[in-house]
């Protein structure tokens, strides 16, 4: 977790977590122990999926830097990510939308901070995954159907569409380990949601040129190099 105030980086100290709400519990624990020192432009948020599962290019990185220093993004909300989009909304917990940054790794705002009111974890959520071993019954009937979708084709390729590197046919046997991820995932939803009823500028790590693009893949290639010979 990283605190931005002005040109100067704030580390806060390493904090032991329970891992309770996974990966958005810790965000929350993370976030509330960096505002406790005081109020920053932008705070980072990213996970161990950064630079192990998932490469982040050259481009990416000075990408991140130029957005979280320029003038105008500290005037109205701001959510720096890469932008993901479904061809119809979504809605969860009464808040609409039809896109989401990846929370990987992102950044936020003072402003969309505020549009958040300090939350970044919603607990109440979980509810809307039973984590039983029947795909059908796995989703509460409360979920909205455009993410049931999402959810099955990601995790499950029960449908046409992407999928998580560790997507496989649910089982009994495999059910909690996919309604932790599930749950993650809703959170994320919610939380671009909720910053974009809040009219949060979402500014897209992936906008490349297409020389980028040829850097970028370039990069990827000698990191999945290292990577399968466990120097990465």
């Amino acid at each position: 977790m990283l605190g931005l105030a002005g040109r100067h980086a704030f580390i806060d100290a390493v904090a032991l977590h329970d891992n309770s709400g996974h990966e958005f519990g810790a965000y929350q624990f993370g976030l509330n122990r960096v505002l406790s020192n005081g109020e920053f432009d932008w705070v980072l948020f990213l996970n161990d999926t950064v630079a192990t599962h998932q490469f982040f290019c050259s481009r990416h990185r000075k990408t991140l830097a130029s957005y979280v220093t320029e003038p105008v993004s500290h005037h109205a909300p701001a959510a720096v990510g890469s932008l993901e989009t479904l061809p119809r909304p979504y809605c969860i917990a009464g808040a609409r939308s039809h896109r989401w940054i990846t929370t990987n790794i992102f950044a936020l705002n003072r402003l969309a901070l505020g549009v958040l009111k300090g939350r970044v974890h919603h607990p109440q959520l979980d509810g809307l995954i039973r984590g039983v071993g029947d795909i059908d019954a796995f989703f509460s009937d409360d979920l909205d159907e455009a993410l049931k979708n999402h959810l099955k084709a990601w995790l499950f390729g029960a449908l046409p569409g992407s999928r998580w590197r560790e997507a496989a046919p649910l089982t009994a046997s495999n059910a909690g380990h996919f309604a932790d991820k599930a749950r993650s995932i809703l959170q994320e939803k919610y939380l671009s949601a909720l910053l974009e009823e809040g009219r949060t500028c979402f500014m897209n790590l992936r906008k490349m040129d297409p020389f980028d693009r040829v850097r970028c893949r370039a990069e990827q290639v000698v990191f999945d190099i290292r990577k399968s010979l466990g120097q990465a």
